[in-house]
């Protein structure tokens, strides 16, 4: 087996995790960082209840929070590789045109996919929102017979190697969760 294929869904989950702040500082400057990454009060966890659809998958159907989701806030969430870093490991063809090469920072936003996890260029066709929620919010709940290395955005419980300043917090807030949703049922 190709290291790729074996360690490179391990390297996938490290490197999101250490962008979107979760794992331990290994640097010298590890207390400005922790203070910028994990502030308090930013975000609080929702209980969720999950339930069997038609589908057969599990599913989150009802929204994690009272604002209905916003595409453009889910772009961004997606692209920031300090909250949802979701194109470190992911493909979407519908976001390159953004990368304008004339514009570095555009280009280092928009223009830089993973190829570990599946592309997600039609994935708003083939889940509905709520198992789309779920997929997001806790993955191995979604998929619990795979071997998931995408991090639970939505989960706090059983986490491993987080921060201490970080422990009790998801990674993406409930709204930012139905924000990533409402961008991703754009893509059929």
């Amino acid at each position: 087996m190709k290291f790729m294929d074996r360690y490179g869904a391990l390297v996938c989950a490290v490197a999101v995790f250490a962008a979107a702040g979760a794992l331990l500082p290994l640097h010298a400057d590890a207390q400005q960082k922790k203070a910028r990454l994990c502030p308090p009060g930013r975000v609080g966890v929702v209980i969720f209840k999950t339930q069997k659809t038609t589908g057969l998958r599990p599913a989150i159907e009802k929204p994690l929070s009272k604002k209905a989701g916003d595409a453009e806030r889910g772009l961004e969430a997606i692209a920031d590789t300090g909250r949802g870093g979701c194109l470190s490991c992911h493909q979407i063809a519908k976001i390159l045109p953004k990368a304008d090469e004339s514009d570095p920072e555009q280009a280092k936003k928009y223009g830089q996919h993973g190829e570990i996890g599946s592309p997600l260029n039609s994935v708003g066709g083939r889940f509905t929102a709520g198992e789309l929620r779920l997929i997001v919010a806790d993955p191995q709940q979604a998929f619990p017979d795979a071997d998931i290395a995408m991090p639970a955005y939505h989960r706090v419980a059983d986490t491993v190697g987080v921060h201490p300043s970080c422990k009790g917090r998801p990674i993406l807030s409930a709204q930012e969760v139905e924000d990533v949703i409402a961008f991703l049922k754009t893509l059929k």
